[in-house]
């Protein structure tokens, strides 16, 4: 079974625009069988919403939550999931080219005010698998496949740092599993793990990231850490045309953005056209970036955020050769999403028949179906 779980460290910089990409991309791969969807996004429950909206099929199914762990001392913990003691699984469909329905589920709390407890991350996923079978009948699907969680957490909520917060992972009835992290890179997660002075957060997500590649996906030799960059996720403020220091590519995007026009950066589209290479770890990663944050320097007239695309372009160089592309590669790990769309801006506030149909036309899921 193949779980990918899509994380971040900030809100609406495009987590469940990635999950319906992962889902478009799936349903057009009919043979690895049934997808679901489970949006585990709180109040915010957009997956859910968007791919429900006038397409339930039948009746639900539900799952009923774990409440309780076992630690290595064969002892009980009980654990109170505030209100988020069931899972609803309903049957829904998506047109495809030839206009014919391609079936899976979506998963959400029950309650949709109540939160899921993250310690019990390794049970949900377990409880999902051993109830895959009877979900599938019971909904007149095929078997599941594939799981994509949209989750309202960074993956430091979800994972620990030791060696036995995985034990459920590598022995139990996840151990043959992939599981894949989608980490939607924002300028404010850069910043904490590269300023001179390490608070307390970035040493626990280094901690918590080397633990996830360390001991996740163990059996399948997968790397577990997907890192998105996306354009909506490279500006989050308004540039002052007055700071004279503005790269001009931001205030293109930026343009782009206030005047619903499409944008593409042409640095990260070369990206994803590059060769795929081998997979780069979280910290490599990390070091790549801080580098490039050191060739860019410190724009104190500057937004600071606004000089996240500079250093995702410095970065770039290192990867890309454009004189000799057989020296060239992309991490395969490393997910570039280099087209800004305006036209889903506003989608998840937006009553959609098939949003999954509609996405399929966008340049950016054609893009983003190519890098898998």
């Amino acid at each position: 079974m193949e779980w990918h779980v899509i994380t971040s460290s900030k809100g609406g910089i495009g987590k469940t625009l990635l999950a319906l990409l992962l889902l478009a991309h799936n349903l057009e791969n009919k043979d690895k069988g049934s997808t679901l969807v489970l949006d585990l996004n709180g109040m915010n429950v957009d997956s859910s919403a968007i791919l429900l909206y006038r397409k339930r099929v039948g009746l639900p199914t539900h799952v009923e939550l774990k409440r309780e762990i076992k630690t290595q001392q064969k002892t009980v913990i009980q654990i109170p999931q505030i209100g988020a003691e069931q899972i609803v699984i309903q049957k829904t469909y998506s047109l495809d080219a030839k206009k014919q329905p391609c079936y899976y589920a979506v998963g959400y709390p029950l309650n949709p005010f109540g939160l899921y407890n993250p310690i019990l991350f390794a049970e949900l996923l377990a409880t999902i698998k051993g109830e895959a079978v009877r979900i599938a009948q019971e909904l007149d699907i095929p078997p599941l496949q594939q799981v994509i969680i949209d989750a309202n957490y960074h993956f430091c909520n979800l994972f620990g740092q030791d060696e036995q917060h995985y034990t459920a992972y590598t022995t139990g009835p996840l151990q043959e599993d992939t599981i894949k992290i989608w980490f939607m890179w924002v300028y404010r997660q850069l910043y904490k793990l590269i300023q001179p002075k390490k608070d307390n957060e970035a040493i626990v997500v280094k901690l918590t990231a080397a633990a996830i590649e360390s001991y996740l996906n163990q059996s399948t030799k997968t790397l577990p850490l997907m890192h998105v960059f996306s354009p909506v996720a490279l500006v989050s403020a308004n540039p002052d045309d007055n700071k004279g220091l503005l790269n001009t590519l931001i205030q293109k995007l930026y343009n782009a953005i206030i005047q619903n026009r499409d944008h593409t950066i042409k640095e990260l589209e070369h990206l994803e056209n590059l060769a795929t290479g081998t997979g780069i770890s979280f910290n490599e990663l990390v070091q790549k970036l801080e580098m490039a944050h050191i060739v860019v320097g410190n724009r104190l007239d500057d937004d600071p955020h606004l000089l996240f695309l500079d250093i995702l372009l410095e970065m770039v160089k290192t990867w890309g050769n454009k004189d000799n592309p057989s020296l060239s590669a992309r991490p395969i790990n490393v997910i570039p999403l280099s087209v800004y769309q305006h036209t889903l801006q506003y989608y998840t506030d937006k009553e959609r028949d098939d949003a999954v149909a509609i996405l399929r036309n966008f340049k950016i899921y054609k893009n983003f179906s190519k890098l898998l």
